[in-house]
């Protein structure tokens, strides 16, 4: 197992992470599931790449894997070995924060760090808008029967 140590700066504090990869194979694509939704990342990925303008058999060999083998991490069937996926990171110009946001979950400080810095920009009454809208879905969410911290009431 190799690991990857990530460092996200957010209101000048450092956030520090270690995020495990396993190998590719069945087995531990299975156990990567578990903990990881494959298929948000081959989404992001399939969307950068889109993007770029890319066809898969483009991709596939700037990465030297095989087009199906793309496909199959596109589709969040497979996940990709930690060297394939840093190489798709670096030849979609892409940060693994993006493709891993909402995954891996350092990623939501990354993201609540973005937002935070977008929030800074907009003047007081947008910033109000923002924050009324924000505590109306946050309550919403919190009086659903989906919510998971809300206790099952009896119907």
């Amino acid at each position: 197992m190799s690991s990857l140590l990530r460092i996200v700066q957010c209101r000048k504090e450092y956030f520090y992470s270690v995020v495990s990869w396993e190998d590719e194979s069945d087995n531990d694509s299975d156990r990567m599931g578990e903990w990881m939704d494959q298929k948000i990342i081959g989404k992001r990925i399939k969307q950068h790449r889109e993007a770029a303008g890319l066809t898969q058999m483009q991709l596939a060999e700037a990465l030297d894997i095989s087009p199906n083998h793309l496909s199959a991490i596109e589709r969040g069937i497979k996940v990709p070995r930690l060297e394939t996926f840093v190489k798709i990171a670096n030849r979609l110009g892409v940060s693994a924060d993006t493709l891993l946001t909402d995954v891996v979950w350092q990623a939501r400080v990354a993201r609540a760090c973005q937002l935070d810095d977008r929030l800074a920009r907009l003047n007081h009454g947008q910033f109000k808008i923002v924050c009324d809208v924000i505590e109306t879905l946050l309550m919403d969410l919190e009086n659903s029967e989906r919510f998971p911290g809300k206790p099952p009431t009896n119907k």
